[in-house]
């Protein structure tokens, strides 16, 4: 038996035992999906608010990692020409990189240049 909408198991109480206990599991059954779709919906909500909250994060690691570099190229380190050469390139990308929005392979480009460093 299929339950009436919205009528819980306790508005048929003369109906027979058996029946009434079909009736409630059926019941708390249907009940029971709403819930899960309700988790599932404030699931998929709170992990849009965290990746939206998370994107300024990333793209705001750009500028100190620049400064990280431009910090290290002041202090004059031991690097050949050709390096210090890849190092102000790679640091070039990755601010024009971060200036276009491309944060992801700004940071690639900038790691890269720390990497050269040694920091």
């Amino acid at each position: 038996m299929i339950p009436i909408s919205g009528v819980s198991h306790f508005a048929c109480p003369t109906v027979y035992n058996g029946e009434l206990k079909a009736r409630i599991i059926i019941y708390n059954f249907y009940s029971l999906q709403g819930v899960f779709d309700m988790t599932k919906t404030a699931t998929t909500m709170a992990t849009a608010v965290l990746l939206a909250l998370s994107l300024p994060a990333f793209a705001g690691s750009c500028p100190m990692d620049m400064k990280q570099i431009d910090a290290a190229l002041a202090a004059n380190p031991g690097l050949s020409a050709s390096d210090r050469e890849r190092v102000e390139e790679l640091r070039a990308e990755g601010e024009q990189l971060h200036k276009a929005g491309d944060h992801a392979d700004s940071v690639a480009r900038l790691k890269e240049a720390k990497k050269l460093l040694g920091i």
